[in-house]
């Protein structure tokens, strides 16, 4: 970006960053196969890094759900170790919201989401 002709290279910090943030995002979306439509209650395995909330309702993200082998629930996965981090209350996300985190699992209480995948 030094000579950028869009003039992206005289940005204060935090608008450069957010713009290297959206870079990486869609570098990471044009791979094929790397968003999934949740729209029920059936986990979704896969290495996640951003959910977004889609629909009237949004989504409620299940990280309480205990019961069935395995659990039904949503898992976050530590990047340095790979262990499963449980979280004690659901994550409910209005539409359009996205959030960025690493889950091994996606499990939905209700509403629907795109998923994406690395």
């Amino acid at each position: 970006m030094a000579n950028s002709p869009s003039g992206l290279n005289n940005l204060d910090f935090n608008t450069k960053a957010t713009v290297d943030l959206l870079r990486n995002i869609m570098t990471l979306q044009t791979i094929p196969g790397s968003s999934v439509y949740v729209h029920d209650t059936v986990a979704n395995e896969g290495d996640f890094y951003a959910i977004t909330a889609v629909g009237a309702d949004g989504c409620v993200i299940d990280f309480t759900t205990t019961t069935g082998t395995p659990d039904a629930r949503s898992f976050v996965t530590n990047t340095t170790s790979h262990s499963k981090y449980d979280l004690d209350a659901d994550l409910k996300l209005a539409s359009g919201t996205t959030i960025f985190v690493q889950l091994s699992k996606l499990v939905l209480k209700s509403g629907q989401c795109v998923a994406y995948k690395r």
